[in-house]
């Protein structure tokens, strides 16, 4: 056991005040470094749930713009075939009468000669050939 007279001859070096002293400090020391990784710990606690919280309300936000991508969507569908449904009825490649003579009145105005245009020389033929008015 040569320990032990090494631990007395060390401990008669300080009176029992410094060695209590000593003991103090270390506790303190002990206790701030303990107190500090609680601290940490909080923060880190704190960050997440702020984390989570956000993560929430962005996750909210996604769906309802998802929600509504879809509704407009569907307008938009909806409004391309009332469009197709309202103009179905008309005719895609031939305009009308009252369109082709507004075309060669105008024509005419530009001074250009009528009688060489097919369309304007068929509705003079058909006599609709009275100019409308702009």
């Amino acid at each position: 056991m040569r320990i032990m007279p090494i631990v007395r001859r060390v401990a008669g070096v300080l009176p029992l005040r410094s060695w209590l002293l000593v003991a103090g400090v270390l506790a303190l020391v002990v206790a701030l470094a303990w107190a500090s990784g609680k601290g940490a710990e909080g923060e880190r606690a704190k960050q997440d749930r702020t984390a989570l919280k956000t993560e929430r309300r962005a996750s909210a936000a996604r769906e309802t713009a998802g929600v509504e991508r879809s509704a407009d969507v569907d307008r938009t569908r909806q409004l391309e075939k009332d469009l197709t449904d309202a103009t179905a009825p008309f005719p895609d490649s031939r305009p009308s009468d009252r369109r082709v003579a507004f075309n060669c009145q105008r024509l005419r105005d530009d001074g250009v000669d009528t009688r060489t245009v097919s369309a304007c020389v068929r509705l003079e033929a058909r006599g609709k050939a009275e100019p409308v008015a702009r």
